[in-house]
């Protein structure tokens, strides 16, 4: 049976190598340009099995031959690249970009990377500017299968030939190859994607609905550049108090403040925390009421069996600790008025679900707990929320239970429902206890939940319940180790049996990490703001990449 399936899969690939070929020989006339725009492609970074690298030369074939088709647009030749890249190590930075356009006389480079996850495909391609006058343009093309790729290289080459020269290019029309639906696919469903600097998305198609009608965020997002770092958790508030919402990033020894302004995102600030510890959590909030609110870290020690977190207060120059190495974990929700309240909840060595969780108050210069919230144990509270989460003007708690499947706890500490498949899902976690013989450093670890928010974000009058289903690649099979391929948000919503889903983002590249919900722009409207980590970087000499989303209502 397996070598059936093996045998098939190999088939279908020769099919799909077939058909790349084929487009590219159909588009390979260049024109020659009175006045042209240089552009050098280099090789994009391939993320795929590896019996699957034959697409990375054939994805720059395709791009070349498509970017030549116009007139005015003059594609530098691969083996001239190549002898300038020479020496410079994948993935290539704008930086980088701008240097090697700079050799090449060229005006633009096109850098990126193609991801294959199972039968999934993305483009992920940024065009950059060299002499670096004009933002950095990214574009994005995601196809629910291989069979996708060429008709989704052709509209990434039309968007990004339409942005270099100001003229729409008509896509070559791809040489048929695997049979398809009879249901029309939408080349056009992920138009050009906003970057630094660039100004919003179109308008487009409403998100993913369910049998009542009830739409989610719009199928257009924003994305960011691509950051070489691993991002733990991010929250949205006012730092600074600039009168601007900002967007706090940790990675796992660095807390880091970005703002988008006039659709540029850039870094006000960046400070490592003291100590050995890696960073796990992040939230914002004005706790001790003096106008500025704070920077909640929660943080482990590098053996990941101890809690010591931090909370940081701008004083006007620089953010400064105003607690250090508690032994809080800190969690910020939002309460049925609208104002933030704190929980807090006490780490018990070997045991991460469990203990109390209390509402912290600021007195006599520390956060001191006050009424219990939710059962005295079984639970984490990075992976709790508190709030009216069944419409009934009656307070519940949403939270994870230890193998990440979401549970409704009522004001009586009852459990009213719980979901049968697992949601969530982080590759953070607590080492319970070192279980090596012999010298050997096996641990018994428990993976931490994941943020979940109870508000009404679709502006219907009815809270949701918010959280993110990352698909794990391993299927929980092995429960030490987790690899996730891609990741949604999804809202779930009270039926008076249990939370069904009501409606969700559609799948994205990578694995999300976190998420927020508010004005991160100052644009005046709420936005769902994500953390997506598209490489952890866990073997050693490899670097992280992160990028951020975000999803208009």
């Amino acid at each position: 049976m397996k070598s059936n399936k093996l045998y098939s899969h190999l088939t279908h690939m020769k099919i799909v190598i077939l058909t790349i070929c084929i487009a590219i020989a159909s588009g390979s006339t260049t024109i020659a340009a009175e006045k042209s725009v240089r552009v050098a492609i280099t090789p994009f970074t391939l993320n795929a099995p590896a019996d699957m690298a034959y697409l990375k030369p054939g994805l720059q074939d395709m791009l070349e031959s498509r970017l030549s088709q116009k007139a005015n647009v003059t594609v530098i030749s691969r083996e001239e690249t190549a002898l300038a890249l020479k020496g410079v190590a994948e993935p290539i930075d704008e930086l980088e970009a701008r240097d090697l356009g700079s050799r090449l006389s060229a005006d633009y480079v096109l850098i990126g990377s193609l991801t294959v996850f199972g039968a999934s495909t993305s483009v992920d391609a940024r065009l950059v500017d060299v002499t670096g006058t004009k933002p950095t343009t990214s574009f994005f093309e995601q196809g629910e299968k291989v069979d996708d790729l060429v008709p989704k290289i052709d509209t990434l080459a039309a968007d990004i030939g339409a942005k270099m020269i100001g003229v729409p290019m008509a896509a070559v029309e791809a040489a048929p190859a695997v049979p398809q639906s009879e249901t029309a696919v939408d080349v056009h469903a992920h138009p050009e994607k906003m970057a630094e600097g660039m100004s919003a998305p179109p308008a487009a198609a409403s998100g993913e609905t369910d049998e009542t009608g009830a739409a989610g965020p719009s199928d257009d997002f924003w994305k960011s550049r691509r950051f070489k770092i691993l991002m733990n958790g991010i929250a949205l508030g006012d730092v600074d108090g600039d009168g601007n919402i900002e967007t706090v990033v940790i990675t796992p020894d660095s807390v880091i403040v970005y703002r988008i302004e006039n659709n540029r995102m850039f870094k006000t600030n960046e400070f490592k925390v003291s100590g050995f510890k890696i960073l796990i959590g992040v939230d914002v909030a004005d706790i001790n009421g003096n106008g500025v609110p704070e920077i909640f870290v929660t943080a482990q020690n590098t053996q990941k069996s101890q809690v010591y977190s931090d909370v940081f207060e701008f004083d006007g120059k620089v953010f400064a600790p105003i607690v250090t190495n508690s032994h809080w974990k800190f969690r910020v929700v939002e309460a049925p008025r609208g104002n933030p309240i704190l929980l807090g909840q006490k780490h018990v060595e070997k045991k991460p679900f469990s203990g109390a969780i209390f509402q912290l108050h600021w007195e006599m210069g520390d956060y001191q707990p006050g009424d219990s919230i939710g059962p005295p144990s079984g639970l984490n509270l990075m992976g709790v929320a508190y709030g009216d989460a069944t419409n009934s003007g009656e307070n519940s708690v949403v939270a994870y239970d230890d193998w990440d499947h979401l549970q409704l706890i009522d004001a009586t500490n009852e459990v009213l429902w719980k979901q049968g498949e697992k949601t969530g899902g982080s590759t953070l976690f607590f080492v319970k206890k070192q279980i090596g013989v012999l010298g050997s450093n096996e641990e018994d670890l428990q993976y931490l939940p994941m943020r979940i928010l109870i508000r009404d974000v679709d502006n219907d009058g009815r809270n949701e319940v918010i959280a993110v289903k990352n698909y794990d690649l391993m299927q929980s099979l092995l429960s030490k180790f987790r690899k996730f391929s891609d990741g949604e948000i999804r809202a779930y919503a009270w039926d008076g049996v249990g939370l069904f889903k009501k409606w969700a983002t559609r799948k994205t590249s990578g694995y999300m990490r976190d998420f927020a919900v508010g004005d991160f722009n100052n644009d005046g409207r709420d936005e769902l703001v994500v953390a997506l980590v598209l490489k952890e970087g866990r073997v050693v000499g490899t670097t992280p990449v992160s990028t951020m989303i975000a999803y208009q209502f």
